[in-house]
């Protein structure tokens, strides 16, 4: 076993909207009341402010997938431990630097550039969101960019 004393009851597919998501987020843990933990592939959930008076911070654990400015409130307040963010703003910038080197300088270039998720929480939060204004986001509460 991968990973003793975890058990996945399942994986669970809604719409890719807020509200569809904090539906189905209830609708599982009505149905499972002693999960203890969530991974989410997208951050829809964390979309919208509904579940930050809903959820009690640290009663489960969640990892999402997005750190964008509406849902820096979610780690603030401890309901997500972890946001692994996604370098958007570097997803345009790399294939055009590398059109560049091949085509204009002739220069070699990887064929398969993987850019990592970058891990979001509280130690970080505020750097993430400067990170996030950088890039030209807008949006984000001022105090998460004094942090």
């Amino acid at each position: 076993e991968k990973y003793p004393g975890i058990e996945i009851v399942g994986e669970f597919y809604h719409v890719e909207t807020a509200e569809a998501a904090i539906a189905e987020m209830n609708r599982v843990s009505q149905a499972y009341p002693a999960l203890k933990g969530w991974a989410m592939v997208g951050g829809w959930p964390f979309f919208s402010d509904t579940l930050l008076n809903q959820i009690e911070p640290g009663k489960v654990k969640i990892v999402a997938v997005d750190a964008l400015p509406v849902q820096l409130a979610y780690i603030d307040k401890g309901i997500v431990d972890v946001f692994l963010g996604q370098p958007t703003f570097r997803w345009g910038e790399i294939p055009v630097e590398k059109i560049i080197e091949k085509i204009y300088l002739e220069k070699e270039v990887q064929e398969y550039y993987q850019m990592k998720l970058i891990r979001v929480w509280k130690d970080n939060l505020g750097g993430w969101a400067r990170q996030l204004r950088a890039w030209g986001y807008e949006g984000i509460p001022v105090e998460y960019l004094r942090m």
